[in-house]
């Protein structure tokens, strides 16, 4: 006596098969992009917070200027925050950290895309007075490294030293800076 078999057939199999991939080709983009607007949310977050954070030490210190700025080394500054950023009290106010002023943060990190600033006077730094105003104002840009707009986001620093995160107005998809323009990274 031979006992039932139970199994798929190789037709069954092949169907399940391109069923299965149909779902995995048409869901792998829109994860992509879940994936890429999450790290775009997450970076500028990280760096809104250092912004904060700065200006508060601002208003705490007392004592002269507090500095922000982007720096791959974790000692001078540059217009660049893609590689990590360094928060430091500027005693001297000579727009750079030395070994003998307090270093309130060090933040190196390598991301996947850009984070630039874009300072007044095309300075590679944020200052921040004992009253908490921006000696510096401007906007800090993330761009994907795909150079996707969509995943483009801006933090602006105003004279007053308020940050304020991009936004997407008008519902398009992409974020507009504080013109109303939409942020574009392909320049």
């Amino acid at each position: 006596m031979h006992s039932p078999q139970t199994g798929f057939t190789l037709t069954e199999l092949l169907t399940a098969l391109m069923i299965a991939s149909i779902l995995v080709a048409t869901g792998a983009p829109a994860l992509s992009a879940s994936r890429d607007k999450a790290r775009a949310n997450h970076t500028t977050q990280n760096a809104l917070h250092a912004i904060q954070h700065a200006r508060t030490l601002a208003i705490h210190h007392q004592s002269g200027v507090i500095t922000l700025c982007g720096s791959s080394d974790g000692h001078a500054c540059s217009n660049d925050w893609s590689q990590g950023w360094i928060l430091f009290a500027d005693d001297n106010n000579n727009h750079r950290w030395d070994a003998d002023e307090p270093l309130h943060q060090k933040d190196q990190h390598s991301l996947d895309g850009q984070l630039r600033w874009r300072g007044s006077a095309g300075r590679p730094y944020l200052r921040f007075t004992a009253v908490g105003y921006a000696m510096e104002f401007g906007s800090l840009t993330y761009c994907a490294p795909d150079h996707d707009p969509r995943h483009a986001r801006q933090i602006t620093i105003n004279r007053p030293g308020r940050a304020r995160l991009s936004r997407d107005r008008n519902g398009d998809g992409i974020h507009e800076d504080s013109y109303d323009k939409p942020l574009d990274c392909a320049s």
